[in-house]
């Protein structure tokens, strides 16, 4: 069973999650993606995301926000957000429950 293991970039607000055995193996993967084109393999610092290990995805995986799988489980498990949803897309959306981007927007309207 592979683990989950994320990484952030921070310019452009960017994580992403895959699934390998080990941080080695993870830091490869991530390395591989245009999203971290502008990296070097030791900046790579991937993170375990335990709370993920139970999707049990095969090594190499890499979690894709446009399948719906894999997105409500980025935003239960690890509390990832639409960068660009405003308060009235987050009202209509049905992961608003689990997302701490519209929990933020609750608090704003409750002050």
């Amino acid at each position: 069973m592979s683990k989950a293991w994320s990484f952030y970039e921070e310019e452009e607000g960017v994580i992403e999650v895959v699934f390998a055995d080990t941080r080695g193996k993870a830091r490869m993967y991530l390395k591989e993606l245009d999203t971290f084109d502008n990296y070097r393999y030791i900046e790579i610092s991937p993170r375990r995301e335990k709370s993920l290990d139970y999707l049990d995805h095969e090594d190499g995986y890499v979690m894709d926000w446009n399948k719906e799988e894999d997105k409500i489980a980025l935003v239960k498990n690890i509390g990832v957000y639409c960068l660009d949803a405003d308060k009235d897309e987050c009202k209509e959306c049905y992961l608003r429950e689990w997302c701490s981007k519209y929990e933020e927007y609750e608090e704003e309207e409750d002050d």
